[in-house]
């Protein structure tokens, strides 16, 4: 009897005639066209690989952007993942070359190593196929996952000087900064100019802000009438302009968003901060976030590494207004950032002494030890009773 029967391996049935994969194609710049990685060579090729191999493509993702940032986000990234693990018919997963399924050195390895113990294997249908299991395929693939992420993170470093140096660049008509692209903040608009010719005769075009006429006044009654001379809280902003009071310019329908949406407490709180920061007179920001920060709790680099530039754009704020909403709401916005803080109330309650006061103290606290008293109703009636020794503390009947 010389037939061999494997009565072991059943998680995935072997074909020898007809595999299955998924594939990815990724450009994350235009040069990459001029060397022949465009989306449509690498389906080429990928294509041609597949049908030399017997491999039916079940499903393909094109994503147009680096690597390097962003794509363990990117949800055709995870789906086509998701897909190659869970379909037990797929065993490769394609790519015209490793770098474009990650370049982060501990991306590239953890995925590859998922994708491994669902029985599927990676392969760059352009690069030479080794084997991983054997002593020179592992030193290849060490040396090409380091090769791709110090290549990534060099196009990186470079990519933000460019944006540096075009931020830093003065309009010589206007006397503002240059953007790299973005939405722009709420109340300006994105404009793109022409500024003369490069050395191929091509127009040379940037962007700057420009003043928004339609949001710019929502921006000065939400900021400078509702937030510093009413002292209205976000809450109270937001409701208002849903509502039909008079608004600045006697309307009474509600105030829409940039999106035709209502407000949020979110955006009110942005726009207000904004205003802080001095976004609505002119300041502008740069290096500000990162994403190489995801995963550590933090989002905002350290105020060392900002670049802050006065007179970015134009002003919807004046100096003076800029000032005094310094002066007032200043103070109030650094200690809503100190760990711990708890807003007083601005609105009627059950039980108007609980939480803190405006300097940061217990509004009520237990006569016998001191600790702060919270709301307890019971029994139909409304109690102060210690926050730390509910059977023992002073309790006060509310009538």
């Amino acid at each position: 009897m010389t037939q061999i029967y494997n009565f072991r391996n059943t998680y995935k049935e072997k074909n020898n005639s007809i595999r299955y994969a998924v594939a990815v194609f990724r450009t994350s710049t235009e040069d990459q066209f001029i060397r022949g990685n465009s989306i449509t060579e690498q389906n080429s090729r990928i294509d041609k690989w597949a049908l030399k191999n017997n491999v039916i493509i079940i499903d393909r993702e094109d994503i147009d952007h680096s690597a390097y940032r962003g794509l363990d986000e990117d949800p055709r990234m995870l789906h086509l993942l998701e897909k190659a693990k869970s379909d037990p018919r797929v065993s490769f997963f394609l790519v015209d070359e490793k770098s474009r399924f990650a370049r982060r050195k501990v991306l590239r390895v953890m995925w590859a190593h998922e994708l491994r113990q669902h029985g599927v294997e990676v392969i760059g249908v352009s690069e030479p196929h080794y084997d991983r299991n054997s002593i020179m395929g592992v030193w290849w693939e060490g040396m090409s996952e380091t090769k791709d992420e110090a290549r990534s993170m060099e196009t990186a470093y470079w990519t933000m000087r460019g944006m540096l140096r075009n931020f830093q660049e003065r309009d010589p008509e206007t006397g503002h900064c240059y953007r790299n692209g973005g939405p722009p903040a709420y109340g300006y608009k994105n404009v793109h100019v022409t500024r003369g010719k490069d050395p191929r005769g091509k127009d040379i075009v940037k962007l700057i802000w420009d003043i928004n006429d339609e949001h710019a006044p929502i921006v000065r009654y939400v900021v400078l009438t509702c937030w510093l001379e009413k002292n209205m809280t976000f809450k109270a902003i937001r409701n208002h302009l849903q509502s039909n009071e008079p608004k600045w310019d006697g309307r009474r329908e509600p105030v829409l968003n940039a999106k035709n949406k209502p407000w949020s407490l979110t955006s009110i709180r942005e726009m207000c901060v904004k205003a802080m920061e001095g976004y609505y007179n002119g300041v502008g920001y740069f290096n500000r976030t990162s994403k190489d920060l995801v995963g550590t709790g933090q989002k905002w680099k350290d105020t060392e590494e900002w670049l802050r530039l006065e007179n970015a754009h134009p002003k919807i704020i004046t100096d003076e207004e800029f000032v005094k909403l310094v002066k007032v709401k200043g103070l109030k916005m650094e200690q809503r950032k100190k760990s711990g803080f708890i807003p007083p109330r601005a609105e009627n309650s059950r039980y108007l002494f609980t939480g803190k006061n405006l300097i940061g103290e217990n509004m009520f606290t237990c006569l016998r030890c001191g600790g702060p008293m919270k709301g307890s109703p019971s029994g139909g009636y409304l109690y102060y009773i210690c926050s730390n020794r509910d059977n023992q503390a002073v309790i006060i009947m509310l009538t």
